[in-house]
């Protein structure tokens, strides 16, 4: 055998039941020699059986090694834990060809101010035979990021995974939802974001090629506030434009206001000094 146990391997009893003197009712309490290599030994605390098994006729169990619970990887549980969420190991009966994929439909690509960020969210459909589980190991479906995403991440639950699926189950046919926020880099250009959905420690799912896209208007600078308001604005250019002619018009009727009462004042006073 070559793979490591981790901490957690147990003496299971051989038949089933409980035992007097054994502390759990099917086994003893895991090794605590932490993760043990091919080839290394552990020890396993606390086998307390007592004579009464002999004494009374009673068969004495047999013990073979266990594993207490299912090792995960950094995937596997990484998106999970960031989620808030317990971690729950893979169903033995989970195989890799039971998880399919089909994209379904996205969000427009978005045009964002530098150093903002932007909701995106794109949908696949359930084409498999096994349900997609969240907060479950091997069956949480994950929005993965194909190349590098750090430029744009914003928040992700691990650097190379957007998105967890948003509903509890997503059954065979249904639809999967991953929604995950972009940050506009603050160089102006357009940014693409490859995906593809995986099953961490399963497999990947269908690569369809799918992307989402963001444009970075860059820094916002003073004298580009004019025109980031045209951008953003619901109001129709015309009307904004109509607006900012009328308000030129005021202040130059104010400004020839103004001139005319200067020039008529020194007229006056030269009246009266002549009286």
């Amino acid at each position: 055998m070559t793979n490591a146990w981790s901490s957690g391997v147990v003496l299971a009893t051989s038949p089933a039941g409980h035992y007097p003197g054994l502390p759990t009712a099917n086994g003893t309490p895991p090794d605590s020699d932490g993760p043990v290599r091919s080839g290394s030994a552990t020890t396993i605390l606390s086998l307390f059986v007592t004579s009464a098994i002999v004494a009374i006729g009673a068969a004495a169990p047999s013990f073979v090694p266990a594993l207490d619970r299912l090792a995960s990887t950094a995937h596997m549980g990484a998106a999970v834990e960031a989620q808030g969420a317990p971690m729950t190991a893979m169903p033995a009966a989970v195989r890799a060809a039971d998880f399919h994929s089909r994209w379904l439909d996205q969000s427009a690509p978005a045009s964002v101010p530098g150093g903002e960020t932007t909701i995106l969210t794109v949908r696949f459909r359930n084409t498999g035979t096994a349900s997609w589980v969240r907060g479950v190991v091997g069956q949480q479906a994950n929005l993965g990021v194909l190349g590098d995403g750090a430029l744009v991440a914003a928040d992700w639950p691990t650097p190379d995974r957007a998105a967890v699926q948003t509903e509890a189950v997503v059954p065979p046919g249904g639809i999967g939802t991953f929604s995950f926020a972009l940050r506009a880099p603050m160089s102006p250009g357009s940014y693409r974001l490859d995906v593809r959905p995986v099953i961490d420690g399963t497999t990947w799912m269908e690569h369809e090629g799918v992307y989402v896209s963001m444009t970075s208007q860059g820094m916002v600078t003073p004298g580009g506030v004019l025109g980031q308001l045209f951008r953003s604005t619901t109001v129709p250019a015309s009307t904004v434009l109509f607006i900012v002619a009328m308000v030129a018009l005021v202040l130059l009727a104010l400004f020839l206001v103004a001139t005319a009462a200067r020039t008529r004042r020194p007229q006056s006073l030269a009246s009266v000094s002549s009286r």
